[in-house]
């Protein structure tokens, strides 16, 4: 029990890290480390969702995660483009 408080506070670390760097401008939402670090925290806590058989929480973060995956995909198909 105590791995899975420790990855959920992981987690909950690796999405509020960027949130807060976001809202003080440090990064944009198009930045991959804000990205990236989205889709970690978002792992993280389905996992101990899934494991802990809490269905809000797995559908909450099985969106973050896609919403954020599908971001960084966009960043860098636009990233490749520009370099062709």
């Amino acid at each position: 029990m105590l791995n899975l408080q420790v990855l959920s506070i992981i987690g909950a670390f690796c999405i509020l890290i960027p949130y807060v760097a976001l809202q003080s401008g440090w990064l944009r939402q198009s930045d991959i480390p804000y990205l990236l670090l989205n889709i970690a925290g978002s792992t993280a806590l389905i996992t101990v969702a899934i494991i802990d058989d809490r269905h809000g929480f797995i559908l909450l973060e099985g969106i973050w995660g896609s919403i954020s995956l599908w971001g960084l995909v966009k960043v860098i198909r636009g990233r490749w483009k520009s370099n062709k």
